[in-house]
């Protein structure tokens, strides 16, 4: 389905009824990627080894015919498995797309499907959604998951073990720091989120490695990719792997406080303030300048300026950890409207009046927002 806000009726763009994630505008509005359900992959001799499969398709916004993008099974290598027989194999799918600028292409890391999870292969490949062409530019354990540089001409490459650099063809790859795989206790992988400052440099929060019961310590880093020099600007402590997100100009820091809950700080970590006691807020998203923070907090959006002391603003009954911010003072949030009904609300500062945008069909429901021009 789609529709234009505020007030544009709803069309539906396709009536194959399989889609099961991934909706995502491409950056210039034009196209929406999804995913379908695909056949079951089966990973070993053992008939019920078998774990879903999707395909890639794209559709104009202005309507047509879905096209298929790419076909993981058959474009992606399978990856040894560790099952019981020798030819045990994992199936490959797409991580999160980096777009290129243009919009026509996009950089992506694979992951192989397990039984109970999808693992990164930390490779890189170089997708074009309007020809289907997809090109290996980096083989397994070179790759990592891809953040393109404000210029789209270098990519960070993130993995469970180091953060590197490469131009976006793949070329001229080389390692910017390195560190101590650090355990989940669970069954996916921690990897760093390194974000790109406007003068080329890069922060990234390192988690150390920690034991269960005990705060996790992040590092705060600052990279410089032109020297391979990096700097730690301070620490934080939190209760569990909860990255501490920077705002926009890298000045200030939130982050889920070990014993505290979640805390304002400058960007070194410096002079934190709580601003929501309790059980785990969880930070969501930044507004474009910075000035006020949207997180969620006992089932709740709320929004704190992040330049008063002031008491959040909580209004939407949060419908699951998403918030995007239209400007500067209005976030849309997807909302609970009750009996398992989600609907998309704008909520206005500083009056926090929220009104209704869209109210979706019931679950399960996934949902991109397209904020251009």
């Amino acid at each position: 389905m789609l529709k234009r806000l505020p007030g544009g009726e709803e069309v539906a763009l396709t009536g194959e009824g399989d889609v099961v994630d991934f909706p995502e505008f491409s950056p210039d509005g034009r196209l929406i990627l999804y995913r379908r359900q695909g056949p079951p992959a089966t990973i070993s001799a053992d008939p019920a080894a078998e774990v879903p499969s999707s395909t890639f398709w794209a559709i104009p916004v202005a309507g047509g015919t879905p096209r298929l993008v790419l076909d993981p099974l058959a474009a992606l290598p399978a990856v040894p498995g560790t099952g019981s027989l020798a030819d045990d194999l994992y199936p490959s799918e797409p991580g999160p797309l980096a777009w290129l600028p243009g919009g026509r292409q996009a950089l992506f890391s694979s992951r192989y499907l397990t039984a109970n999870s999808a693992l990164g292969s930390y490779d890189l490949w170089r997708l074009d959604v309007e020809t289907g062409q997809l090109e290996a530019l980096l083989p397994a354990g070179q790759g990592g998951r891809p953040t393109l540089s404000p210029g789209g001409e270098w990519v960070l490459l993130s993995t469970p073990r180091e953060v590197a650099v490469a131009r976006t063809d793949g070329t001229e790859r080389r390692t910017l720091l390195t560190f101590e795989r650090v355990p989940t206790y669970s069954e996916w992988e921690w990897v760093p989120e390194p974000a790109w400052n406007d003068d080329g440099s890069v922060q990234v929060a390192l988690a150390r490695p920690w034991q269960v019961g005990e705060a996790v310590t992040y590092s705060l880093l600052r990279l410089d990719p032109g020297s391979d020099e990096s700097r730690e600007l301070g620490e934080v402590q939190v209760p569990w792997l909860h990255t501490p997100l920077w705002s926009p100009d890298r000045s200030r820091l939130a982050y889920v406080a070990a014993g505290s809950g979640l805390a304002l700080a400058g960007g070194r970590g410096e002079n934190p303030r709580t601003v929501a006691a309790g059980d785990m807020p969880v930070p969501l998203a930044w507004s474009p300048e910075g000035t006020h923070l949207a997180f969620v907090h006992d089932s709740r959006c709320c929004v704190v300026d992040a330049q008063a002391e002031e008491e959040p603003l909580c209004v939407a009954p949060a419908w699951g950890a998403d918030a995007q911010w239209w400007d500067e003072d209005t976030l849309v949030v997807m909302a609970d409207a009750g009996e398992d009904q989600p609907q998309l609300q704008a909520m206005q500062l500083p009056s926090g009046t929220a009104t209704e945008l869209w109210t979706a069909p019931p679950s399960p429901l996934y949902y991109d927002l397209y904020l251009g021009p």
